[in-house]
């Protein structure tokens, strides 16, 4: 497929640009071209000391590797370096354009949680902008009126008895030609600016079931467990039991230098017996920022979660035994976490950190497909054995 370069495609992969709707398209070259500049700023500095990761970054995604946390620094250090209201609007273009579907879902849950976080001064910033926009507005009309009754002015000064009233009722059709210019204008800036509110503000960053009251409700949990689980109803109803069973030293190739990560082992146990396990490796930031997320979103709740164990400087490395001590103690900290709240196997937050939707939907799409080519080489085998 022939593909048009594009300064607005940036950091997708050149094999493959999916098609994208003429409204998302327009208003992603609308935004996307202006800011070109200052993303690949923000990019650059975001990788200044990992050059492979940049390249990679710039030629494969939008998103470096599949992994929870660095979502959220994408999005954050995004909205620092060119603010939050333009890295929204460019929100759903980055998501429209994105190939890989894991990663849609993490830069989507990223912006949902910055827009929680940050939806107070995101709307004074609009209405900043909005009474900017008016204040800009006046001025060109005070400098028009200005202009006219200068030039108004000259001509009356000039003008015989008999011209003056051709002169007023000229006069008059001028200003009653600029005010509809202005009423014009000034309805298409509103326009505008109740757009560009719309696109920050509106529901397509929250889920369906995902109110704007952001307390957990039983009712709302169990909606969003049938529309999130729903691909049988077994699915729905089912326990996660969640360990920490191990760790492992991870070498970053840019530095050289050795990193922690804990191996958080999670088991979905259906009624029917049936139960899916499977694994992620998440670092000790990774828990923090859990943690942060999740007191900011439920305030209400924050209480009766766990103290985080301490972050306690030891220099380049950790011993063994503190290593393993960690690994207890956050394994302790996640369990008595979802314990004090069970509701929270829902949320988004924990639903990204343990891959939880996308390891059950995998395997029970497996399971469907699977299904039917049994019952297909039983009915063949039965029509063989009767013969």
């Amino acid at each position: 497929m022939a593909l048009d370069w594009h300064p607005a495609h940036i950091l997708l992969q050149l094999k493959e640009i999916p098609d994208v709707p003429d409204a998302v398209d327009c208003a992603y070259d609308e935004e996307a071209v202006a800011l070109y500049s200052n993303v690949m700023k923000a990019v650059r500095r975001f990788f200044s000391k990992d050059i492979l990761k940049y390249e990679d970054f710039k030629i494969n995604s939008r998103l470096v590797g599949n992994n929870f946390m660095e979502a959220h620094e994408y999005v954050d250090y995004l909205a620092k370096a060119f603010g939050g209201l333009r890295m929204l609007l460019l929100i759903p273009c980055l998501i429209m354009i994105q190939p890989d579907p894991i990663k849609r879902t993490l830069l989507l849950t990223a912006a949902r949680l910055y827009r929680t976080r940050n939806l107070a001064s995101l709307k004074q910033r609009c209405h900043a902008e909005s009474q900017s926009e008016k204040q800009n507005l006046s001025a060109v009309e005070n400098n028009l009126r200005s202009q006219h009754s200068f030039a108004l002015e000259n001509e009356q000064s000039n003008a015989t008895p008999t011209d003056i009233t051709l002169v007023l009722s000229q006069s008059d059709a001028r200003n009653v030609s600029n005010k509809s210019v202005a009423c014009d204008v000034e309805s298409h800036k509103k326009v505008q600016m109740e757009d560009q509110l719309m696109k920050i503000c509106s529901n397509w960053l929250l889920t369906p079931t995902q109110t704007q009251t952001q307390t957990l409700d039983h009712r709302e949990i169990a909606s969003r467990m049938t529309s999130v689980y729903s691909v049988d109803e077994a699915l729905v109803q089912g326990f996660l039991t969640v360990e920490i069973k191990n760790n492992k030293e991870v070498i970053e190739p840019e530095n050289g230098k050795f990193h922690t990560e804990y191996i958080v082992h999670s088991t979905w146990k259906q009624q029917n017996g049936y139960t899916v396990d499977w694994e992620v490796s998440r670092r000790y930031r990774e828990f923090c920022a859990i943690d942060i997320l999740l007191r900011e979103k439920h305030p209400s709740h924050a209480p009766l979660f766990p103290i985080l164990p301490s972050k306690t400087l030891f220099g380049s490395s950790l011993s063994t035994d503190l290593i393993d001590k960690r690994q207890r103690d956050l394994g302790i900290y996640i369990v008595s976490m979802l314990k004090s709240t069970p509701l929270l196997v829902q949320d988004e937050i924990i639903d990204s950190f343990l891959e939880i939707r996308r390891h059950i939907l995998q395997d029970a799409r497996q399971r469907q497909l699977i299904k039917p080519i049994k019952t297909g080489v039983n009915e063949v085998n039965t029509g063989l054995f009767g013969v």
